[in-house]
């Protein structure tokens, strides 16, 4: 699937999941995503760091993240962090969101940030998602013999 394909469909999938919940989540403002891809071995590792924004009066105390149904069949290791240093893992659990299981196939990872974001403030979240199963071992080389390519005659 082309990364920026999967952006644009991630970033609207937590645009509708937040439009969802609570009206404290409609003053979040992502400034920025960035996710990078590294399928140099059979694991596939995503990192996606998201600076979001707490516009609202009060402290943002969640914080909603989505997968395809495509990926959680091959998710292994699903971890969040802080950005700006490497404290503990944010604890986080699955929500079934019926509606938007079924119309964007996706799961909604409700991630606990504590401390919550205080009003106006800002926070770098680095999410890593580990896969395995999901890459296909393709042949180093496809060719064809050159006594095959000749007519016999």
């Amino acid at each position: 699937m082309n990364n920026k394909i999967f952006i644009v469909l991630l970033g609207f999938v937590l645009a509708c999941a937040l439009s969802q919940t609570t009206d404290s989540f409609k003053n979040i403002v992502l400034q920025d995503v960035n996710r990078e891809v590294d399928a140099t071995t059979q694991l596939l590792r995503i990192e996606t760091t998201i600076d979001l924004k707490n516009e609202g009066e009060t402290p943002l105390r969640d914080f909603y993240f989505a997968v395809s149904a495509e990926q959680i069949e091959t998710l292994r290791l699903f971890i969040v962090r802080d950005n700006y240093d490497n404290s503990e893992a944010y604890k986080y659990k699955v929500t079934e969101n019926l509606k938007i299981k079924n119309e964007y196939n996706a799961t909604l990872y409700k991630i606990e940030l504590d401390p919550p974001v205080k009003a106006g403030a800002t926070k770098k979240l680095r999410i890593s998602e580990t896969h395995w199963g999901r890459m296909q071992a393709l042949p180093k080389r496809i060719g064809t013999q050159v006594s095959a390519l000749r007519k016999e005659g």
